[in-house]
């Protein structure tokens, strides 16, 4: 398989392009399932790995600048709405909203949304992780009128956007069997 550009780590499946196309393969490179999407479709989240532990999750690509999300036959599930997004974890899905740039860089803020595409919490982190065993650490912060970020600090939320841990933190790891670090 030397056409794999893309793998996304997870438990039993992972996420490739393969000629162009989206596909999966198993944990011993063989190749599961090949879909129709064409490589001018990218597809979000190529490191950082949030499992794909089946076939009907719904994939996020990129169409003319705006990320949507597709089901394993190709067809638009959530609209091409989005300037930046990952894969779904725990039935959310991280979604980001260009807020300008530093540096040449793009700046984003972070909101998820659930399966249905619904923005359930808004745009307002400067970084933030994939939901895990229903809390996610992210990054709040003053956005000053330069369009550059101020005394950033990590805590965590729980689904509803609730924080169970307030920001204070210099940053939180990713959540991995209920534990995180903070170094």
């Amino acid at each position: 398989m030397s056409n794999i550009h893309t793998i996304v780590d997870n438990e039993k499946l992972f996420e490739i392009v393969q000629k162009g196309n989206l596909g999966y393969i198993n944990k011993a490179g063989e190749l599961v399932k090949l879909t129709s999407f064409k490589a001018k479709l990218h597809v979000a989240n190529y490191s950082g790995a949030v499992p794909l532990d089946a076939l009907d999750k719904l994939m996020p690509v990129k169409k003319d600048d705006k990320y949507g999300f597709l089901d394993k036959e190709g067809k638009v599930i959530i609209d091409y709405l989005f300037d930046t997004a990952l894969s779904f974890s725990d039935g959310m899905a991280l979604v980001g909203k260009k807020i300008g740039f530093i540096k040449n860089s793009p700046q984003y803020l972070w909101g998820y949304i659930n399966k249905t595409g619904e923005l359930v919490i808004d745009y307002q982190f400067v970084n933030a992780y994939s939901f895990c065993e229903s809390v996610v650490a992210v990054e709040v912060s003053d956005v000053s009128n330069k369009g550059s970020f101020d005394s950033t600090n990590w805590g965590i939320i729980d689904k509803s956007g609730s924080f169970i841990c307030e920001p204070k933190f210099n940053w939180i790891s990713e959540f991995k069997e209920g534990l995180g670090v903070n170094p």
